[in-house]
This record gives C-alpha cells, sequence and structure tokens, in this order.
C-alpha cells in the first residue's frame, strides 16, 4: 500500500503470469474469480445507415456509442438505444481540437468547441473550466445516459495529455455534480500502444487512472496494426492484460472502444465492455490529423466467426471455393445477402448494409456466448476459437 506506484501492489498476481498460456491455465483453475459482465457497444460513427429501420432490434448491443458529430441525429440514436434496453453514451471526440482547424473533421469544426484555435495546453484552470463547460453542454443536450469524458490522444511519450485528459475528467464529473444531472461519466483516455507495450509509461498510465476511483474508463488504443485485423502485438496484450487486472481489482470497470475482433479476447481477459463499429476508425483509435489526408473507399470486409476475424470479399470467396464448410456466416442478414448476390460483385448500397449488419450480429453473437460462462472458461473458449481459427487457416492456404 505504500508502493510510490499504487497499482504496483494489484501487479502481484499479474507478474506471475508470464505469458497468455499461464493465464489460460490459471484461469481455468481459478474458482473464485469472479465474473465480470460481458458488453457489446456498437460505435455509430459518420457510416448510419445500417443501424436504421429496427435493426438495433436485432442487434440488441448492450450500449450505443453515438459520436456526438451525428449532429441532430444524436437525439435518434439516443431513443433507439432506450427503445431496445441499451445505455446510449456520447462520446465527444475532443481529440480533434488539437488538430489545425483547416484538417478538422467538417462535422467536428460545427461543433461549440469544434473551431476553436489548435490546442496546446490550457494555462490555467479557468480554460480548462471553459473548455469542459462548452463540452459537457453539447453531449448532454440530448439526454444520454452516459457520458464520454474529454479526451486527447496522448502519443508516445505525451504524459502531459494523458494528464489532461485526466484533469478534465476530474472537472466535468465535478461540474455534473454541481448541475445535478444524473448523467454518468466514463474517463477518456486515447493512448498510443507504447503507453501499454513499455512497462514505464504503463507504469505511469495506471498511476493516473488509479488515483482515484471511476465510475469506468473509456480506453481507445491507437496500434500501426491495420483496424480490421486481430490486435497480434503480445507486449501490447500483455499490457492491456496487467492494465484491466489493476483496474479491476481497483473496482473500476473498463471499456475498450474502437476495436476490431481483438475486443473478444479483451473481454476474455476481464474488460467489462468492447465496442467496434463498421468504418476503420471504430476499429482502431485515429489520432488527430496534423495534415490534410485522403484516400480512396476501403475493402468491404465479412466477418467469418469461425475464422474469428474479418477478410476481404475475395479472400472470403477462395476461402468458401475450397472449404465452404470452414468460412460459414450464419446470420439471416449474410443469408439474405448470399441469396440476392452470391458472388457479391458489385455490392448495391442495399446489400452493403446487409454486409455490415451480418458482421455486427454475427461478433455480438460471440460476446454473448463468452457471457454464458464463468469468468475462468472465457479464456479457455476464446483459445479454442483461436486454436480452430488457426488450423483451418492452415488448410485454407491457396
Amino acid at each position: 500500500m505504500l508502493h510510490k506506484q499504487p497499482h504496483r501492489r494489484y501487479l502481484k498476481v499479474s507478474e506471475l503470469l508470464t505469458d497468455l498460456t499461464l493465464a489460460i491455465s490459471s484461469m481455468q483453475s481459478a474458482s473464485t474469480i469472479e465474473t465480470s459482465p460481458q458488453r457489446f457497444l456498437l460505435n455509430i460513427g459518420q457510416v448510419k445507415n445500417y443501424a436504421e429501420n429496427g435493426f438495433l432490434s436485432a442487434l440488441r448491443p448492450h450500449g450505443v456509442v453515438i459520436d456526438i458529430r451525428a449532429g441532430s441525429r444524436v437525439r435518434e440514436f439516443v431513443d433507439a438505444a432506450h427503445d431496445v434496453g441499451a445505455e446510449a453514451i456520447v462520446d465527444p471526440v475532443t481529440h480533434y481540437v488539437r488538430s489545425p482547424l483547416a484538417v478538422r473533421p467538417a462535422g467536428f469544426r460545427k461543433l461549440p468547441y469544434g473551431s476553436a484555435p489548435v490546442l496546446t495546453g490550457f494555462s490555467d484552470e479557468t480554460s480548462r473550466r471553459e473548455f469542459c463547460t462548452n463540452v459537457l453542454d453539447s453531449v448532454t443536450a440530448d439526454e444520454p445516459d452516459a457520458i464520454v469524458s474529454p479526451y486527447f490522444y496522448a502519443a508516445e511519450n505525451e504524459q502531459s495529455w494523458l494528464t489532461e485528459s485526466v484533469a478534465c475528467a476530474g472537472l466535468t464529473e465535478a461540474l455534473l455534480t454541481q448541475r445535478g444531472q444524473v448523467t454518468s461519466m466514463w474517463l477518456g483516455v486515447a493512448v498510443h500502444s507504447s503507453w501499454l507495450a513499455n512497462e514505464r509509461q504503463r507504469d505511469l498510465l495506471l498511476t493516473a487512472l488509479t488515483a482515484r476511483q471511476w465510475r469506468g474508463v473509456h480506453l481507445l488504443l491507437s496500434t500501426t496494426q491495420a483496424p480490421f485485423g486481430p490486435l497480434g502485438d503480445v507486449d501490447t496484450l500483455r499490457g492491456l492484460r496487467d492494465l484491466i487486472a489493476v483496474l479491476r481489482e481497483a473496482g473500476t470497470p473498463v471499456i475498450v472502444g474502437r476495436r476490431a475482433s481483438s475486443g473478444l479476447l479483451l473481454l476474455a481477459l476481464g474488460a467489462e465492455g468492447w465496442s467496434t463499429g463498421v468504418s476503420g476508425n471504430l476499429m482502431n483509435m485515429t489520432p488527430h490529423p496534423e495534415d490534410e489526408t485522403s484516400g480512396g473507399r476501403s475493402l468491404d470486409r465479412i466477418y467469418i466467426p469461425g475464422l474469428v476475424n474479418l477478410v476481404s470479399i475475395e479472400a472470403y470467396l477462395l476461402m468458401r471455393a475450397r472449404r465452404p464448410e470452414y468460412v460459414e456466416l450464419g446470420t439471416p442478414q449474410a443469408a439474405a445477402l448470399l441469396d440476392g448476390n452470391p458472388s457479391l460483385d458489385d455490392l448495391s448500397s442495399e446489400e452493403r448494409i446487409l454486409l455490415l449488419q451480418h458482421n455486427l450480429i454475427a461478433q455480438s453473437r460471440q460476446v454473448s456466448e463468452l457471457a454464458t460462462l464463468p469468468a475462468g472458461q472465457r479464456i479457455a473458449r476464446l483459445r479454442t476459437w483461436v486454436d480452430v481459427a488457426t488450423e483451418r487457416y492452415r488448410a485454407l492456404r491457396i
């Protein structure tokens, strides 16, 4: 308890788990591990058409994280979340205030805090309070159940921006209390993967997050991997394992935001929730842009439950031709899509909506399967999925 870095007292068990195999063995043999909730959350960003016409009733997420840039439609999605018994959360995407005005997303510039000069830090508590007040007014206007506190992306060794995120969270929570608002708040943190892969930086991160207890931590992680791919950086995974364990022992749930299917592993490791969406920036945290960026439309990808991964349409068709039983999709949306367009050529807007809906439904089903298991069996189940997927990939080599 007297350690200079208080979170270290929670790492005594984790330090014994030298790799993921030992972690699996430990959890399999543990009978007293408390089962934590397993929540699947949908991120609604700039692409919204797939979430209309009652789709949320089919998906039934535990929560809907709504990008504040949805503007007048924020209220629509708050109401839609409530209609299916899901928690509505508004994300202020405040990390964009560090970008030059000319390269900020157009929807962000329309916000009360979106056209301010480039933020390089706060000169005093008054300026910080003014910023947080403007953000709070915006994110609570449509009466969500919860908000993500203002946050700023912290690149490698950018400790000052991590400190600012935590300071803004504390101030925002105080403002909520002063106003008597019942909206709850998650601490928003956005960091480069080095904050988890590097032990020194991880110590700094955990010290900041455990200085006090939060209702929850909404963790956004930027990695160099392709957004749709599984999280394959072992050092980062071990760092996430330690962070989740530390915060769980400290009584603070962790929601890992904007991840692809790697979110399943993080749920098995003890995260309370995982959010994902249909575009690349909702499967991997994208830092605030510094310069103009351009690019074409991304490839359509399809989620294959038996491979626990999103693959390109071209790869799916090659795999299906060789071993169709390995790439079964198993959702009504996929069945309707393939019935109308078995070769998946030149997808229409309606067909692309079915594709996106399938991807989300299939992942949500796997979360539900994990949720039925005791905590000590979740990693074992995921390990089985990964082992099966690995063998199938080997058999499917073209």
